[in-house]
Parts: C-alpha cells; structure tokens; sequence
C-alpha cells in the first residue's frame, strides 16, 4: 500500500477580479489546476467584487487595480476594511513602484506586473494553503 499526502492543509476559495477576460480565463486555467483551490469566482468590476465578498467566503483576492467603474485601489481598501486577515494579490500592468507603495499601504500581501510575474501566483497561493 502507498500512502498519500497532500499537497495542502487548507483548500482555497479564490476571487478574481480583473475587467479583462483573456486574463480572468488565463487565471482560471493556471489556478484551476492546483489541488488546493477548491473554487473559483470572478468579478468583472467594483460591484461584483463587493457582492462576490458578501455572498461567498473568499480566502484569497487576485486583482488589478485598473477597473471599469471604480479604481481598483477603492476595491482594495473596502477589502481590508471588511475583511483585514483576506489575502490580497494585486496582479498589475500599472507596475510603478507609486502603485507599489500604496497598495502595501492599503494593506496588499503581494504586488505583481501581470505582463511579466502572473507565474509567481502559484507558489504564494501554495504557501497560503500550507
């Protein structure tokens, strides 16, 4: 008999929000496929995100800070007033350290270029559910 351990302690519940498609379905590919992620949701815009984290428990956010209706820094700040201990990735191509300095201000746990670091979000979604 060969014994089995998993990868993870705790299986994850993700939020996505990001206005893009292409890179909300690229998302959705490459976390889909981790043992720990035990589901996925995504919100287009400021709206969706806020009832998203109103009517589903999210253990983790992976957002952009450029969004239709509302700036993405706006998202960030009702997520860590609501929810303070919620994870929060920021995945951005508005990669400046300005963006960078705020957004750990506001209380972001990562701050990504989604262009050129979207590989790194594995192993910190890996690392959360450990």
């Amino acid at each position: 008999m060969v014994a089995t351990k998993s990868i993870s302690n705790k299986e994850l519940e993700v939020l996505i929000i990001d206005s893009a498609s292409i890179v909300a379905s690229r998302m959705f590919d490459i976390i889909g496929e981790l043992q720990f992620v035990k589901g996925i949701t995504w919100a287009n815009n400021y709206m969706e995100a806020l009832q998203s984290l109103d009517n589903t428990f999210i253990d983790v956010v992976l957002m952009d800070i450029q969004l239709p209706d509302m700036n993405g820094l706006d998202v960030l700040k009702a997520i860590k007033k609501k929810h303070p201990k919620m994870k929060v990735i920021v995945l951005t191509n508005k990669f400046e350290e300005n963006y960078k300095i705020l957004c750990e201000k506001l209380g972001s746990d990562h701050f990504f270029d989604k262009s050129a670091e979207f590989d790194k979000v594995s192993e910190i979604l890996k690392s959360y559910a450990a």
